[in-house]
């Protein structure tokens, strides 16, 4: 085995200039390139705790457990919402394409066999920081503010809702469900067989897919009619892009008015397609959101920086060991030793510069070493 020894006095003033402007280099392409991670979001709760961190409670004035998005009892004029703690990317300005997701949630609406009761709850996705609209009543569902109901500036939204109370000037009469696009008014609605199982308080499912291919926004959702669960559907096409921003929040969101009844959410679960940077956040709501991100964030934080810093690294004492490998033949070379360092080196590269046509072959970085060794 050949032992190479390094002598400093070899290395000359021009020598070292050039490897700290190579070391620039070398670092500079390494930051152009950081390694990023992106997820598409899914997740799957079949359950609620109140020191689950992934889900954000933001109410109006009641504090009650996650599944209880308007108490445990009767309350009036009350509002809840229940958030995921990352947004989703649900379309792309660079390349234009929009996300496919799914969702599906168990709930129940129970009006404690009152025969007169409200309002509803949705399935919502809104601008990043989106907040419950400070406004009374319940005929928004915690959407938007009350006179910005048919035309939410303000609060932009897409939603599923699941209304149990029909305002005239809103809705079909009876129980429906809607698809409701910046405005409480629905785009398309279906009646809502669950009259019966609302005073009963029993439990209903909900399917909500978007296919961003065809724009296919479709809904399925679980009724009774006589007592028995049937299978409900509703779809529209739209094109989500043209009423939200690229990233949004996601989750879901219940309220009372002058009726009422308990909005309870037994599991959720969501799956998006498209990525999403690992590094952003929701903006909290500094009141009701908590400041503790979830563990699982944190760590995938840690692994990231953890990965990127020795990647950077790596890259970094890769481009070192070229460069001093091209001062160190050059040292040799001025001895006038004639050493066989690498077999394998390509034989275009140590014919030099002189054979123009395999120089231009060369990559630029081939290229800028052997004008080193030539130097």
């Amino acid at each position: 085995m050949v032992m190479y020894n390094f002598k400093i006095e070899h290395f000359l003033f021009p020598q070292l200039s050039t490897l700290c402007y190579l070391t620039l280099i070398t670092y500079f392409f390494s930051i152009l390139n950081p390694i990023t991670f992106t997820s598409a979001i899914s997740f799957n709760f079949t359950s609620f705790s109140s020191s689950d961190s992934n889900i954000y409670m933001r109410e109006l004035s009641l504090k009650t457990k996650p599944s209880q998005l308007t108490g445990n009892r009767l309350t009036f004029e009350l509002v809840g919402r229940a958030t995921y703690f990352k947004p989703t990317q649900l379309w792309d300005k660079d390349s234009g394409n929009l996300t496919d997701f799914t969702t599906h949630f168990s709930f129940a609406i129970d009006s404690q066999n009152r025969s007169v009761y409200g309002d509803g709850i949705a399935f919502f996705l809104a601008p990043v920081g989106s907040k419950i609209p400070k406004t009374k009543g319940g005929s928004t569902i915690g959407l938007t503010r009350g006179d910005q109901a048919l035309d939410s500036k303000d609060n932009p939204f897409v939603a599923v809702e699941y209304d149990i109370y029909s305002n005239a000037y809103l809705d079909p009469p009876g129980e429906h469900v809607g698809i409701d696009l910046n405005s409480l008014k629905s785009v398309a609605n279906i009646s809502w067989y669950s009259n019966i199982a609302i005073k009963e308080g029993k439990r209903y499912e909900a399917w909500i897919s978007y296919n961003s291919s065809s724009h296919n926004l479709s809904v399925f959702f679980t009724g009774f009619r006589n007592n028995v669960p049937i299978r409900q559907f509703l779809s529209t096409n739209v094109d989500l892009s043209h009423f939200l921003p690229e990233l949004v929040t996601f989750g879901l969101s219940a309220s009372t008015g002058n009726s009422s009844a308990i909005h309870t959410i037994y599991s959720w679960d969501f799956s998006s397609s498209l990525e999403i940077d690992d590094n952003i956040t929701i903006t909290k709501d500094p009141v009701s959101s908590p400041n503790i991100p979830a563990p699982n964030q944190r760590k995938n934080n840690a692994l990231g920086l953890a990965v990127g810093l020795g990647s950077g690294g790596f890259v970094l004492v890769g481009g070192l060991a070229l460069v001093l490998f091209a001062l160190w033949k050059k040292s040799r070379r001025n001895e006038e030793e004639d050493y066989v360092l690498d077999d394998c080196i390509d034989e275009n590269f140590l014919k030099g510069p002189e054979d123009l046509g395999s120089f231009h072959t060369m990559n630029w970085f081939q290229q800028m070493i052997l004008m080193i060794m030539k130097s």
